[in-house]
């Protein structure tokens, strides 16, 4: 019996393929980046440096460095851009939006719009909104959930309603006091209804201008129903 002949089939396709690859390959590897497309442009200035001369490799290897030396970064994502050749970067930058102080420790903490709580968040203005903490704060941490969720509505209403924040504390029991610029404290119990206690809130607020009620330091809300001041 003859013995059958192998034959090899050249797969253009197959080759095409493996010169792509190759290409994209050395591409992401050795090509120097010089087309950069930022989302938002403006941020541009916080990653600049790190970006200069480098493959989308190199860039790459440096997301974490990035990250660390620039804590207020809290998203950062690349993709490389085919034609012409050049990397996407989308960034997602935090705000201090307030300034939180340990009692018990004495020391000082910045709170950002994700809810991080770090010492080493930059800061873009001198004045925040003071919070006082009788409970112990931990460095790089998250707010407490239920904090955060009050947090975020008072702020929403003092924009609303021109209510000025002048100052948070949260105490050691987990409530939480919320002054205003008349010197008026506003206690809230985040692990209750935080609806109900807004709700009361609002309602006081709308007439908080009544001269009898100037006088009044100190609103209780936690209360369910029912609103204590003296």
């Amino acid at each position: 019996m003859r013995k059958r002949k192998k034959k090899f089939r050249f797969s253009f396709s197959l080759f095409l393929l493996i010169f792509l690859i190759s290409v994209f390959s050395y591409l992401l590897v050795f090509k120097k980046i010089k087309n950069f497309i930022i989302d938002p442009p403006e941020k541009l200035s916080l990653i600049s440096s790190y970006l200069e001369n480098k493959s989308f490799i190199e860039i790459y290897f440096q997301i974490k460095k990035i990250l660390k030396e620039n804590p207020n970064i809290v998203y950062l994502e690349l993709k490389p851009v085919l034609y012409p050749f050049g990397v996407k970067i989308k960034i997602k930058e935090a705000k201090v939006i307030a300034q939180i102080y340990d009692f018990k420790n004495q020391e000082i903490y910045y709170l950002d719009n994700y809810g991080r709580i770090a010492k080493n968040l930059k800061q873009d203005k001198r004045h925040f909104l003071e919070i006082i903490s009788f409970k112990k704060i931990q460095n790089n941490s998250l707010l407490h959930p239920k904090l955060q969720k009050l947090f975020s509505i008072l702020f929403e209403i003092a924009n609303l309603k021109n209510f000025y924040l002048k100052q948070i504390k949260i105490y050691s029991n987990f409530d939480v006091g919320v002054i205003n610029n008349q010197n008026q404290e506003f206690l809230f119990d985040p692990n209750k209804d935080v609806e109900e206690q807004i709700k009361k809130f609002i309602f006081f607020l709308d007439f908080q201008n009544k001269e009898q009620l100037k006088n009044i330091t100190r609103i209780d809300l936690r209360i369910p129903k029912k609103i204590y001041f003296r």
